[in-house]
């Protein structure tokens, strides 16, 4: 919900294409009919619920790699 409470958010950046965008429901399927898991927040971006999944494996003692080009994600690195 960033993106309401913050106007400039993401304002440099370029919006989804189309096509991935249509895409998506179509890729969903394939994801669950292989048995993975697809998780989904409202109002939260998917680094959101990425880091929030990685944090709390990280509490419980599990060793977690996100691998991305995706800058946002240097925000969740613990020095």
């Amino acid at each position: 919900e960033r993106h309401t409470d913050f106007t400039d958010y993401k304002a440099n950046r370029q919006e989804a294409p189309e096509d991935l965008l249509a895409s998506l429901p179509d890729i969903q399927r394939i994801i669950r009919g292989f048995n993975i898991p697809v998780v989904e927040v409202d109002g939260y971006e998917a680094d959101d619920i990425i880091g929030t999944l990685a944090w709390q494996a990280s509490a419980v003692g599990y060793e977690v790699y996100m691998v991305t080009p995706d800058k946002d994600y240097g925000q969740l690195l613990i020095k």
